[in-house]
């Protein structure tokens, strides 16, 4: 979540040893909102930190799982069941066009004529298990008849 949305790891550093380091002792640090002009919430700082907890007995899903998770104030807006049954609008759809358009994007990730997986970056290593579970997902986006 703090990634996708703050755009780097909390505890980056390209050094393995800091970054593991940092993610056993350092505390989660946001970003200055109004510097660096990205829009977050109270309630998405307080589930990341919970979420992150370093004492795992108090992380936030450790007692009741995904639906102690789902039942943060950060997911109040969203409907679960709705969710859970493939039947959830997103909030927002970004409009994909220009040089990395959709067409683009299909080309080049989609199994249907996208490159072979074995052309990737991805170590091979993971390629095996990306490959047994490459269906994991299907119909996410498909409403469940």
């Amino acid at each position: 979540m703090y990634e996708m949305l703050i755009g780097v790891s909390p505890f980056y550093n390209r050094n393995k040893n800091t970054l593991m380091k940092k993610i056993k002792q350092q505390k989660v640090v946001f970003p200055d909102r109004n510097k660096y002009k990205i829009e977050f919430t109270d309630d998405f700082i307080d589930i990341v930190e919970r979420l992150l907890d370093k004492d795992k007995s108090k992380r936030l899903g450790s007692q009741g799982g995904a639906k102690e998770i789902l039942a943060h104030k950060f997911f109040a807006g969203i409907d679960v069941a709705k969710l859970e049954q493939k039947d959830f609008k997103p909030p927002f759809i970004p409009k994909i066009e220009g040089k990395f358009g959709e067409e683009d994007f299909l080309k080049y990730f989609n199994s249907e004529g996208g490159a072979a997986i074995e052309d990737t970056v991805i170590p091979k290593q993971n390629q095996q298990y990306i490959k047994a579970n490459q269906n994991l997902f299907e119909g996410f986006d498909k409403k469940k008849k």
